[in-house]
């Protein structure tokens, strides 16, 4: 019975130990303050925000030009060089990338003549004889490679 209640109690203290170290993550301070505690469980930091209550960002303005070389250049400043620079607004709440249409291939039935050939049985005889003749010949070129390289050092 002893036994049990030692048990009981050092997991209560790792458990206890474990939230004070995730609190002191989570806010930097240190977690045996109990006015911190009623306000890290109050606080609606650990749901997600809505789109709604992220703040609207107005529209930013982009320059693009191309220099003498014929380099493409985009940048938030406009350029200090004597060059035409085209103005571009950029929107951040906007999605730039726009969807690519994926084109559905329609399946034709198969015709009897090109089925495919049934897969060999791994196992059987013929399979694994010509398996270890692949691994003689690769083992062959390998020693000779290895010998080549020996005559030339």
């Amino acid at each position: 019975m002893k036994g049990l209640i030692f048990k009981v109690v050092v997991m209560l203290l790792i458990t206890i130990g474990i939230s004070n170290y995730i609190l002191y993550i989570k806010t930097g301070k240190s977690p045996f303050n109990s006015e911190l505690i009623t306000n890290v469980l109050n606080s609606s930091e650990f749901e997600l925000p809505s789109t709604k209550s992220l703040p609207k960002m107005s529209k930013q303005k982009a320059y693009k030009w191309i220099d003498k070389d014929g380099t493409t250049h985009y940048s938030s400043e406009a350029p200090t060089e004597n060059v035409e620079a085209t103005v571009l607004e950029v929107d951040p709440q906007q999605n730039i990338i726009q969807s690519v249409e994926v084109a559905v291939k329609e399946e034709t039935p198969a015709s009897p003549q090109a089925q495919t050939a049934p897969i060999a049985n791994p196992y059987n005889p013929e399979t694994i004889h010509k398996l270890m003749n692949d691994a003689k010949g690769v083992q062959e070129k390998l020693n000779s490679r290895y010998e080549a390289l020996e005559k030339a050092q």
